[in-house]
């Protein structure tokens, strides 16, 4: 059937709806059946005494005022100073504070939120805010508020790969148990006077958001614990005996064989072995394992458990698709993703080669510990493909590459892209190009794990 296309030229008046639809299939000379539409379409109608009374009141608020040059510029008052977020980690339900804004000046205030780097405690040494400020969200940025009122706005504590980017250089062993950062939320008056709100969080370490290599670090102790330590007590591969004489040279040279010997295995973090291990034997039958929405509750759960632990899952704790949604957000959320930014275009270009191109380029081009992680995904998703699982999960190569492409292989933000113009109606013209340019490379990275 043919198609009625609507559209609102002002944002704020979009309110078009459908009331009734009809296609008249009794039209044969054609394939294309002639469709019709009841739509609800507002439009402006002066109202003469609404009108006047607006004009009134205009009126009379100006004859109050002994003159124009005595109208005061907007003033503002917010009915507090600073906000406390408390403790929060990636996994936290999102922290928010309202606050109330007044408008005590004589004219409207147009007002812009913006956030200023504020001050971070370090272990007792005040440095500047790491963050950026990017933890904090204030909504709706941009406001009016006629005098004599007043507005609710809404600041929240948002913490996700982009506000957490300053994890990588936050290692543990190093005896941080926690990040107090400050910002200030500023409120702009346009021709008025500022107004600001220290705000505070304490961050949690956390295995999510962090970097591959911290994850590594910290070996068999929970993250939680490993943040709390210091550097003396981080852990070794193989402890070497101090003891003097013959059998104490013995022990420190097998103790050194052992060492070399660990250090050169392949080594993942525990914690998605757990995940994998898991998924495989609580969740490997379930159909739509990895697109299946399920209660944020449940994930969190499973993220604290990982925080806090260094065991296999238990039963009780999740289930089998909130496992699903915490590996992916936990591969997603790596501050580097298993193939890492400056690689992306290279592992793109090997897809297109096919064969076992795909193959050298993992194990010759990518860094050991994504290397090593890389196989190992490869091999967690292959056994879910086995026959005796497939029976029951209905999952496909091609459906499991389209996924994961997304979580390995994240497109840089530097990445080149057309060159953005605008048509007659501020539109970029470059958006056909862009979408066509991201999909192409999706098929391309999708081909890439396929492989």
């Amino acid at each position: 059937t043919d198609r009625i296309l609507h559209w609102g030229k002002n944002p704020r008046h979009r309110s078009v709806y459908l009331l009734a639809s009809d296609v008249k299939k009794e039209v044969l000379c054609s394939d294309h059946k002639p469709y019709c539409c009841v739509l609800s379409i507002p439009y402006r109608e002066e109202v003469p005494s609404l009108k006047q009374l607006t004009e009134n009141e205009l009126r009379e608020k100006v004859n109050t005022s002994a003159s124009l040059d005595s109208v005061s510029a907007a003033k503002i008052s917010v009915d507090v100073t600073a906000l406390d977020f408390g403790v929060c980690t990636h996994y936290t339900q999102r922290t928010e504070h309202s606050v109330t804004i007044t408008n005590e000046g004589e004219c409207v205030a147009v007002i812009s939120s913006s956030r200023t780097t504020g001050r971070s405690t370090d272990s007792g040494n005040t440095t500047s805010d790491i963050s950026g400020g990017l933890w904090l969200r204030c909504l709706p940025l941009n406001f009016e508020i006629l005098p004599g009122e007043s507005k609710t706005v809404v600041v929240e504590c948002h913490l996700n790969r982009l506000s957490l980017s300053w994890t990588n250089r936050w290692e543990p062993f190093a005896g941080q148990p926690e990040k107090q950062l400050k910002s200030m939320l500023i409120f702009s008056v346009e021709n008025g006077a500022v107004s600001g709100i220290e705000c505070t969080v304490k961050v949690k370490p956390s295995i999510f958001c962090n970097s591959l290599n911290n994850l590594l670090t910290l070996s068999n102790v929970p993250c939680a614990e490993a943040y709390r330590m210091g550097p003396s007590q981080a852990p070794q591969f193989a402890t070497v005996s101090s003891a003097t004489g013959g059998g104490g040279s013995a022990s420190v040279a097998q103790g050194k064989a052992e060492e070399l010997l660990l250090s050169s295995l392949p080594r993942i973090p525990k914690e998605i072995w757990y995940l994998c291990e898991a998924i495989l034997k609580r969740a490997a039958t379930e159909k739509d394992l990895f697109t299946t929405d399920t209660e944020w509750s449940d994930v969190a759960s499973v993220m604290e458990y990982l925080d806090t632990h260094s065991e296999p899952i238990p039963n009780n704790v999740g289930t089998p698709f909130a496992l699903a949604q915490c590996l992916i957000d936990l591969l997603k959320n790596l501050q580097e993703p298993v193939i890492p930014f400056g690689m992306y275009k290279a592992a793109l270009t090997v897809a297109k080669s096919g064969g076992k191109v795909p193959l050298y380029f993992v194990h010759e081009q990518l860094p050991a510990p994504h290397c090593n992680l890389f196989v190992y995904l490869m091999g967690f998703l292959r056994r879910l493909l086995l026959p005796n699982f497939v029976r029951q999960n209905e999952l496909e190569i091609a459906s499991l590459a389209q996924i994961f492409s997304k979580i390995l292989l994240i497109r840089p933000k530097d990445s080149s892209a057309p060159a953005t113009g605008a048509d007659p109606n501020g539109l970029p013209t470059a958006l056909p190009e862009l979408r066509a340019l991201i999909q192409q490379e999706q098929l391309e990275a999708a081909r890439f794990i396929q492989h």
